[in-house]
C-alpha cells in the first residue's frame, strides 16, 4: 500500500500546484498520482469486489480530476491572474477546453455509476446468500460512498 500512500501525496501536490496555477508542479504530480493509484489498484485486482470497487472509483475520479486540471492549465484563461502568470500554457482555447470538458464530465459520471453497480452486485449477493460475509461486503461498499 506504499504506492497508494505515495499516490495520495502526489495528489495533494497536484492540488497545491493547481490552486497556485503552477503547471510545472501540478501536471507531473497529477500524472504520478494517477499512475501510483492505478498501480495500487492493479496490485489488489485479486481482492474481493467489495474492496476493489472503492479503489476503482477513486482512480476514475482522480483521472477525471487530473484531466480537468490539465485542461485548466493548458487552455483556460484564469479569472484571477497571479503574479507569476504561468497559465494558460498553450494559450486560451475555449473550443478545445469545452471538448475536453465533455470527457471530464463522462469520467465524473462513470465513477458513481461503477459504485452503484458494485453496491447493487453486493446487495444482490446478500439477498441470494443471506450470509454475514455478503452483508459485510455490502456494508463495506456502502461505507465507501464518500468516494463516489
Amino acid at each position: 500500500d506504499l504506492a497508494l500512500y505515495a499516490g495520495d501525496c502526489c495528489w495533494m501536490l497536484k492540488e497545491l500546484g493547481w490552486i497556485l496555477l503552477i503547471p510545472e508542479l501540478a501536471i507531473p504530480s497529477g500524472v504520478a498520482a494517477a499512475v501510483l493509484v492505478f498501480v495500487a489498484a492493479l496490485h489488489h485486482v485479486c481482492r474481493p469486489m467489495h474492496l476493489l470497487v472503492p479503489e476503482l472509483v477513486s482512480g476514475i475520479w482522480l483521472t477525471s480530476n487530473i484531466l480537468w486540471m490539465f485542461e485548466d492549465m493548458m487552455w483556460d484563461d484564469p479569472e484571477v491572474h497571479l503574479p507569476w502568470s504561468l497559465t494558460p500554457v498553450a494559450g486560451s482555447d475555449y473550443h478545445l477546453y469545452s471538448e475536453v470538458e465533455k470527457t471530464v464530465s463522462a469520467g465524473f459520471t462513470l465513477g458513481p455509476a461503477i459504485f452503484l453497480l458494485g453496491l447493487i452486485a453486493c446487495l444482490t449477493r446478500f439477498s441470494v446468500s443471506r450470509s454475514a460475509e455478503s452483508w459485510e461486503a455490502f456494508l463495506a461498499v456502502l461505507l465507501s460512498l464518500h468516494l463516489a
